[in-house]
């Protein structure tokens, strides 16, 4: 036999719970667009399909005012020390530790293609040609996955001013800011970067092309043939891998005038098509070196 008063209690609490269950699902379906559909592997192997938020998903559509007061990876936010995950958007948030992830893959629909985004350990060459260790793990996306790996990722920015009411405007031309590559030998378990991230930006700038024939150097090292091919005198022989970009314009052209395409969408396509002009040289260096060095 159930007292009433204890009885009443019973109900209250049953009542309270539901409540905050609710609240919870509300505030879940609330925030949703916060979450892009994903699928993750932890570094055990596991996989999870779900939906995620955290910077890597978000539209790279701001102006970086301070982007040369700090080192790249840091200034760009490639550095991300954790996730939320949820297996569907009704549930609660999961936080997944940087260190326990493998890979993310971003879907975007059937227009646009899959994006992997993998933590990778960053190195760096020194003056004199060194590998050095730079003890920072970094998110990048995969542009081409071979026996050479190449992660490319473009920032965008807008020209943006403060209304007298305290918003912000942002002017409608978008443009370009860098388009930041790195190089893996598949036999690695590191990327390189074309800069030296303990020297400032504009120090990498004027030492660009010193950087660029180190880094190839290292990355082809197994193929001391196809290294005097490419690079001479401390400098990269791009001309040999020179790309008529008029096609990919032209793409980016018809997805600009393509009204029947939302905003966001259109904003990914052009990354998507920009990412692989800026990177086509590098992967005609790549389809180089794999036939030259069998």
């Amino acid at each position: 036999m159930i007292f009433p008063c204890l009885k009443k209690f019973f109900v209250l609490t049953i009542l309270f719970n539901v409540t905050i269950i609710s609240a919870q699902s509300s505030e879940s379906v609330k925030d949703a667009e916060r979450f892009n559909s994903c699928k993750v592997i932890l570094k055990d192997g596991t996989e999870l399909n779900g939906y995620i938020a955290s910077f890597l998903e978000t539209a790279r559509n701001i102006d970086y005012e301070d982007a040369w007061l700090t080192s790249a990876e840091t200034t760009y936010n490639l550095i991300d020390s954790e996730f939320e995950f949820r297996k569907n958007l009704e549930d609660r948030s999961t936080l997944y530790k940087q260190k326990y992830v493998k890979e993310v893959t971003l879907y975007y629909g059937d227009v646009i293609k899959p994006k992997t985004y993998k933590v990778l350990d960053l190195k760096y060459l020194d003056d004199d040609g060194q590998l050095k260790k730079s003890y920072k793990t970094v998110w990048l996306p995969v542009l081409a996955k071979d026996e050479i790996n190449i992660y490319s990722m473009i920032f965008w920015y807008r020209n943006s001013r403060e209304k007298w009411n305290g918003d912000t405007k942002y002017y409608k031309k978008r443009r370009k800011m860098l388009t930041m590559t790195y190089l893996q030998n598949s036999k690695d378990d590191y990327v390189l970067s074309f800069a030296n991230p303990f020297d400032d930006d504009l120090s990498s700038i004027f030492n660009r092309k010193k950087i660029t024939a180190d880094v190839l150097r290292h990355i082809f090292r197994d193929c001391p043939n196809f290294i005097e091919k490419v690079v001479t005198k401390d400098k990269f022989n791009k001309d040999l891998y020179t790309v008529d970009k008029a096609p990919y314009k032209e793409k980016i052209r018809k997805v600009e005038s393509n009204d029947a395409l939302s905003e966001p969408v259109k904003l990914l396509m052009i990354d998507e098509i920009t990412t692989e002009m800026d990177n086509r040289s590098l992967l005609k260096l790549i389809e180089d070196y794999k036939s030259s060095c069998k």
